[in-house]
């Protein structure tokens, strides 16, 4: 678990956003969690995805209300996925994320 893994996501305010990211290498994720947010550039929260791991497979999802809270200001900001096991912490996925308010387009 060496790389971080760089992938640019769209987020559509008003809809629920999930991801799910499974672990390929051969380690145990018994009682791992998770930890994934989405910030500005210059490091101000927007909002924090719900997470939970099973197996193998990580499971990232900000509900459609947490996205309704985004202020209109942003439309691009950073997220990031961070596993931590035991007592340390892995970055897994990061990348920039494209943040779309027209709510009545989807």
């Amino acid at each position: 678990m060496d790389l971080v893994r760089r992938e640019n996501e769209t987020l559509h305010v008003g809809e629920d956003w999930r991801r799910a990211y499974t672990i390929v290498d051969d380690v145990s994720l018994n009682n791992a969690s998770a930890i994934c947010k989405v910030r500005t550039k210059q490091g101000k929260v927007l909002c924090e995805a719900e997470t939970s791991v099973n197996g193998q497979t990580i499971y990232v999802t900000i509900p459609k209300d947490s996205t309704l809270s985004i202020d209109k200001a942003y439309n691009k900001a950073q997220y990031d996925v961070f596993l931590i096991l035991e007592e340390r912490t892995y970055k897994l996925i990061m990348g920039e994320i494209t943040i779309i308010h027209d709510v009545s387009m989807h």
